[in-house]
Formats: structure tokens, C-alpha cells, sequence
């Protein structure tokens, strides 16, 4: 996902809105921006579970905004040609 994401969009930053520890990992909410190759801005409204054991990472869930996804998606495929 983020290898597309870095094709279509440049100067991707993340804003972290929320984050919360819980008893077994962290939970976070991000938007994702940045610039189209037209020139537009976009935003991606995103969440993360990282499930953490032994202080290592065990498990990635990140949750898009499926709707704000779609301008990204079509930034991609005209890239692809």
C-alpha cells in the first residue's frame, strides 16, 4: 500500500490525531497528506493497531477511508499509463 501511495503522491507527512496505549499495544489515528501529480491536495484518514509482545511489533491493522482512497487510486493508475 504505501509503495503506491509514495508513487502517486509526493510529499507524504503524516499528522497524528490520536494515539491511545492499551494492555497489549497502541492504537492511532493518522491523516496521510499530501500532493497529487496535478498538483491537488490530498487527505487519507487512517488507523492503526500495532499489537506489541516483548517489546517487539507482533501485529500491524491499519483501516483506510476507503472514499478518500479512490483520488489516490486513480493518481496511480494514470501514472501507470
Amino acid at each position: 500500500m504505501l509503495q503506491g501511495l509514495h508513487r502517486a503522491v509526493s510529499g507524504l507527512r503524516y499528522d497524528i490525531t490520536r494515539r491511545a496505549v492499551t494492555a497489549d499495544g497502541v492504537l492511532q489515528q493518522h491523516v496521510l497528506r499530501g500532493q497529487l501529480p496535478n498538483g491537488a491536495g490530498v487527505e487519507l484518514h487512517a488507523a492503526m493497531y500495532l499489537q506489541v509482545r516483548d517489546g517487539h511489533i507482533t501485529r500491524i491493522e491499519e483501516y483506510l477511508d476507503s472514499a478518500r482512497r479512490s483520488e489516490i487510486k486513480k493518481a496511480r493508475e494514470a501514472l501507470a499509463g
